[in-house]
């Protein structure tokens, strides 16, 4: 449902939302530097960097607003997903989760990892 602050989810659940993401267009967004994003992400994932948002806006705005979002990042100390949320958050989205175990969960949990620049 709609909300004024992200959801925040672990593992288990972004592995669920994973498993639907193409019947019910979940969106996963990797706020991570693009090179981190090459070394390894979530399959599918589109690489939006937080640090460079303005150059990359236009990959948030093709997202339909009524959607499903789950931004990642590293994980732990990392605070760039929580701060893409607040910009998705502010630019009308309202169904955005953060997954707070990001790649470093990620990375060690599951056998979905791709790698490369380009979407798959």
């Amino acid at each position: 449902k709609p909300a004024d602050y992200p959801y925040k989810v672990d593992y288990e659940a972004a592995m669920g939302l994973y498993s639907k993401r193409k019947r019910e267009n979940i969106y996963f967004i990797d706020a991570r530097d693009p090179d981190l994003y090459a070394d390894g992400h979530i399959p599918g994932a589109i690489n939006i960097p937080y640090e460079f948002l303005g150059e990359n806006i236009e990959k948030l705005e093709a997202i339909p607003r009524d959607e499903l979002i789950v931004i990642y990042c590293d994980g732990g100390d990392c605070n760039l997903s929580h701060e893409l949320a607040e910009v998705a958050l502010s630019q009308g989205y309202r169904r955005i989760c953060v997954f707070v175990g990001g790649w470093e969960v990620w990375s060690v949990e599951s056998d979905f990892i791709a790698t490369g620049a380009g979407p798959e």
